[in-house]
């Protein structure tokens, strides 16, 4: 969309607060996906671009795994009734689906190990000059 109507139809928008031109327009969307792929590979030549999924795999992947998921946290959520706060059930599910992410990764920080080992390190003295 051309800067001057992006500032006549939109102006409370980023582009049409802090944009000064069609060229010096604050913010950058791509047109297509085939130039976003092209702007990324541009500014990020290391990064490993991966084809979007099809809608027919969306779904297949939402039927798979997330509503399984999802139907055992609302029902342990109707289970476990929490308090009559309005947002309350909401933070519930969240945690619980927190809680039971497969895709979360196990991390076991011991924290007694790791303040041995810390004083047990020689303390290097530095001079300052």
């Amino acid at each position: 969309m051309p800067y001057f109507e992006t500032l006549i139809r939109f102006m409370i928008r980023i582009r049409a607060l802090y944009g000064t031109d069609g060229r010096m327009n604050a913010v950058h969307g791509s047109d297509t996906v085939k130039e976003a792929e092209w702007e990324i590979k541009f500014f990020f030549p290391t990064v490993i671009l991966e084809p979007y999924p099809s809608s027919q795999d969306a779904a297949s992947y939402f039927k798979e795994h997330v509503q399984p998921l999802l139907l055992k946290g609302l029902t342990a959520l109707a289970k476990a009734k929490p308090a009559s706060e309005p947002n309350a059930a909401v933070r519930w599910l969240a945690h619980w689906l927190h809680d039971h992410n497969p895709r979360l990764p196990l991390v076991c920080i011991c924290v007694e190990k790791q303040f041995e080992a810390l004083k047990e390190m020689p303390i290097k003295k530095f001079p300052f000059y």
